[in-house]
């Protein structure tokens, strides 16, 4: 686990104890060490544990006297005991493999908000924020799960996350193939008012079509702090953009809207010409990678031309042409400058 702090806050970086090279079957050590007479076989490296199990006490104390083992000891209980009363924390989590496994009794002891990043492979993070929640904990206040696959099922119990962690600001499930099934599941508690200081929803990559961006495009409204949406690399297609665009407008606080490679084209371009007018805070928007065509941009480049706050836009690979290009340039050229 790591630690981060808000600003102004102090840090603790610990890095992990690395064992010493072993050489010939020996152990290298501090000069005057005397050697482990047991062997290291050469079958598989040993690992930290074992090395530690065949130094043996008089060379264990020699590299770490008594003294410096009950300093550390102390050192870390009084880590432990600021670092959990810290008003704001964010752990993470590197995979399942190692020891210092998240637990729900560990989640609890934490008297501040906390963050969780837990990329890829670490659905044993998602098993203990679940089980911390069902035992009445809910201090979260950002989870990201990308690239742990959890599926519609592990979708399933995030109503009871956002329906009991109201100071939640940030959820990040790219990469988790929740489908259209997980999308729905998702928008229930958020549609009855849920998470109601979320700020930014990421669900990129998660095979979801059409019906399930407009059963989430339903729930949008309800979380009037969002200002960071992220649908890339899905299939929304026109019909799934025009669901969305009939509540973006609704969605006052939205300042990034990402829609990378979602099979969007000229009806779904049209929609969102006539939505960005009406969401005054957007910043950004992102349509990378969908066949808008040239035809598109001879809709959309009033609009974003005209629009106060729209300050980047991405349409690489959106096959516009020449003439598209032109008539998002004379756009922005005959558009008076905004202050």
């Amino acid at each position: 686990l790591g630690f981060s702090f808000p600003e102004g806050q102090t840090g603790v970086g610990v890095a992990p104890v690395r064992s010493t090279p072993v050489m010939d079957g020996g152990i290298s050590s501090a000069p005057g060490a005397q050697h482990s007479n047991r062997e290291i076989s050469e079958e598989a490296p040993p690992s930290t544990t074992d090395l530690l199990g065949m130094l043996g006490d008089d060379l264990l104390l020699s590299i770490w006297p008594a003294a410096r083992i009950t300093l550390g000891m102390r050192v870390n209980r009084w880590l432990n005991s600021v670092l959990r009363q810290a008003p704001q924390v964010t752990l993470v989590a590197q995979s399942d493999g190692g020891g210092g496994a998240l637990t729900a009794q560990g989640l609890r002891k934490w008297r501040g908000d906390v963050a969780i990043s837990a990329q890829s492979y670490s659905a044993g993070v998602f098993d203990a924020v679940v089980a911390a929640v069902g035992q009445g904990w809910h201090g979260l206040r950002a989870l990201d799960l990308c690239n742990n696959n959890i599926g519609a099922d592990g979708a399933r119990k995030l109503p009871a996350i956002l329906l009991a962690c109201v100071a939640l600001e940030s959820l990040r499930l790219d990469h988790n193939h929740i489908t259209d099934e997980g999308a729905t599941t998702l928008a229930q508690p958020l549609y009855r008012g849920a998470a109601p200081n979320l700020r930014a929803l990421s669900l990129a990559y998660n095979g979801i079509s059409a019906p399930g961006t407009a059963a989430l495009a339903r729930a949008l409204p309800s979380a009037p702090r969002l200002a960071h949406l992220d649908l890339s690399g899905n299939a929304l297609s026109d019909e799934g953009a025009r669901a969305l665009c009939v509540s973006l407008p609704l969605c006052p606080a939205l300042a990034a809207l990402l829609l990378t490679h979602n099979e969007i084209g000229l009806a779904g371009a049209s929609s969102l010409a006539l939505t960005i007018p009406r969401c005054p805070a957007l910043s950004t928007l992102v349509l990378f990678r969908n066949p808008l065509g040239c035809a598109s941009l001879h809709h959309l480049a009033m609009p974003i031309a005209e629009h106060p706050c729209l300050t980047s836009l991405n349409l690489a690979s959106c096959a516009v042409g020449p003439d598209g290009a032109v008539s998002l340039a004379t756009a922005l050229a005959s558009s008076p400058p905004h202050g």
